[in-house]
């Protein structure tokens, strides 16, 4: 058998074997765009019933006698090393934006003190460290500016 005649050989194995796969993918790929339209529509109907993240951050309340000033002061001093501008340097999901608040139970003032002071994971504690109005403020600080977006 020549080069020519096996290369021709190949290329009609190639083809026989790419014709079917093209058809299913194509179809797959109607499908899918399918699925994922009807899935961008819910979001949108879901979003506007449930709320988008701006208004679940305009729930987040601080405290009303917080020192944001303080609270900024002591986020940098003491947290911004993993947290800047909000973000975790060491583990994404966990970061101070408010969808990760709420998803992780940490959306209220209360919740936030408690991991200051007591840490969570590999978060360390600073309840020796910061005093109780230190520990508000800085509680306060991160609400305030997940209610921004950190902006």
């Amino acid at each position: 058998m020549s080069k020519i005649t096996t290369m021709q050989t190949v290329l009609q194995l190639v083809r026989g074997i790419r014709d079917p796969w093209q058809k299913l993918l194509q179809r797959g790929y109607r499908q899918l765009t399918t699925k994922l339209i009807a899935t961008i529509v819910l979001a949108v109907i879901c979003g506007g019933l449930i709320g988008s993240p701006s208004a679940i951050a305009a729930e987040f309340a601080i405290a009303p006698d917080a020192d944001l000033v303080n609270g900024a002061a002591v986020f940098e001093a003491t947290c911004a090393g993993c947290h800047v501008n909000g973000g975790n340097i060491l583990r994404r999901g966990k970061n101070l934006k408010a969808r990760a608040l709420a998803r992780n139970q940490a959306d209220s003032l209360e919740a936030i003190s408690a991991i200051v002071m007591n840490g969570q994971g590999i978060m360390s504690a600073y309840g020796d460290r910061l005093s109780a109005d230190e520990i508000r403020d800085v509680a306060s600080y991160v609400l305030d500016r997940a209610n921004s977006d950190w902006k």
